[in-house]
């Protein structure tokens, strides 16, 4: 039976449950609150970079755009954020990929950087995915709208460039002040556990993704010990 890869990309549940009222942020005017003004047709722009250092919160709020907007019944292609998956995807399935685009408003790409043959840091990138510009370009003109995660050196004027569009918005994600930690940590743990563990890990951590594995290592050492909170 022929496989049908288009109906596959629309409205494509996220595993994880992220959701952007879950998303602790010292700043969230610059991250959170943009995004909510992006996809509710508040704030203009055609793309909008979800930026930020590693394990801060990127594909949360990339994911939890998405739950937001298949809530409210809006069609969206959002690939497979693993990237083998979107490897295969966007190299063998291009013809999926543009059909699957046209009953779609939305766009979303997980990491920016991996996908278009535009690299800052790199003039030797290999030109695999040349062809993404063109059909997401057209998507704009449509009327199309498209979110991208990506890392802080890719520049909204390099998108503006790549993507022939001046409407490009940013929302920046970055590391927590510990009170801010212990609010998401207290997500998944007892108060107590968080209160008695949480400045340990944020003094042996440099991103959100670190200090939580640093509570889930002490929870577990807790566990062994046939103490858990």
């Amino acid at each position: 039976m022929e496989n049908n890869l288009s109906e596959e990309f629309l409205n494509i549940p996220v595993r994880e449950p992220n959701l952007l009222n879950g998303f602790f942020s010292d700043n969230p005017k610059a991250d959170v609150e943009i995004v909510k003004l992006f996809i509710s047709d508040e704030v203009l722009g055609e793309i909008l970079i979800i930026k930020g250092e590693p394990g801060n919160g990127k594909r949360h709020l990339l994911q939890g755009a998405a739950n937001e907007l298949l809530k409210n019944d809006i069609k969206i292609v959002f690939p497979s954020p693993s990237p083998p998956s979107l490897f295969t995807i966007f190299k063998n399935d291009k013809d999926s990929f543009e059909k699957s685009l046209q009953n779609c408003s939305f766009c979303l790409i997980d990491y920016l950087d991996n996908i278009t043959e535009y690299h800052p840091l790199r003039t030797d990138s290999p030109q695999v995915f040349n062809w993404l510009q063109e059909i997401l370009t057209e998507f704009i003109k449509r009327g199309g709208r498209i979110i991208f995660s990506a890392s802080k050196e890719i520049t909204s004027k390099a998108i503006s460039n790549y993507f022939k569009t001046d409407s490009v918005i940013e929302a920046n994600t970055s590391y927590p002040s510990l009170e801010t930690l212990k609010l998401i940590g207290k997500q998944h743990y007892s108060n107590e556990f968080v209160e008695k563990y949480a400045e340990e890990a944020y003094e042996q951590s440099s991103c959100v993704r670190v200090f939580m594995n640093r509570l889930l290592i002490s929870y577990y050492s807790l566990l062994k010990l046939s103490n858990p909170f």
